[in-house]
């Protein structure tokens, strides 16, 4: 944002001086204004197949108890022969400042639909915001893992730039839905995508 004012001063300022500016720059000025206003697009659309990764998660307990180890991997739960099938993964991409008011509705939907082979995971990127780990979790750990995902490697592979934003992925491993439910109606809206894909 403090790049695309700086742009966008530097131009007023010239304007105001009376310097002429060619088509071609106003346009270049109006492509840098644009990148940098618009989120990036995703890496992934609804039928695509889910990139594979694996992290380690922030509450380990629940990963443990979900896999005998204090990493996740999505291959684990979806796709070609997974070691603990599910039938559907639900991913919420968010930050300690962004997405984390989203965790107590996905606790309800995790303790809601886990016996229907549901499994809630929320992948975390602190240190984009230049913060520890344990900020993922603002007060009580949910029961569902929480995972690390440092830098936002995951996220950036996903292409997620505008958090927080929640992936719904089949038990094929393609996804289903995507979204970013926020405030009141978060659990209405993942329930209304979790419902469609169980009953097929």
């Amino acid at each position: 944002m403090l790049l695309g004012r700086r742009v966008y001063s530097t131009l007023a300022h010239a304007v105001s001086k009376g310097t002429v500016y060619r088509g071609r720059m106003l346009f270049l000025v109006f492509l840098v204004g644009s990148a940098l206003a618009a989120p990036a697009p995703l890496s992934v659309s609804p039928g695509d197949a889910a990139l594979v990764f694996e992290l380690p998660a922030v509450n380990e307990r629940a990963a443990v108890k979900l896999t005998k180890s204090t990493s996740i991997s999505l291959a684990d739960f979806v796709g070609i022969a997974p070691a603990h099938a599910r039938r559907a993964v639900l991913l919420h991409f968010y930050t300690p400042s962004k997405g984390t008011e989203a965790l107590p509705a996905l606790q309800q939907i995790s303790k809601r639909y886990a016996s229907k082979g549901v499994l809630v995971l929320g992948v975390c990127s602190a240190q984009i915001e230049r913060r520890p780990a344990s900020t993922c979790i603002p007060g009580t750990a949910p029961s569902f893992p929480i995972l690390d995902d440092g830098h936002g490697i995951v996220s950036s592979r996903y292409g997620v730039s505008d958090y927080p934003l929640t992936l719904v992925i089949d038990a094929k491993g393609h996804v289903f839905a995507i979204g970013q439910p926020q405030g009141a109606v978060i659990e209405a809206e993942i329930e209304a995508e979790l419902k469609g894909l169980l009953q097929d």
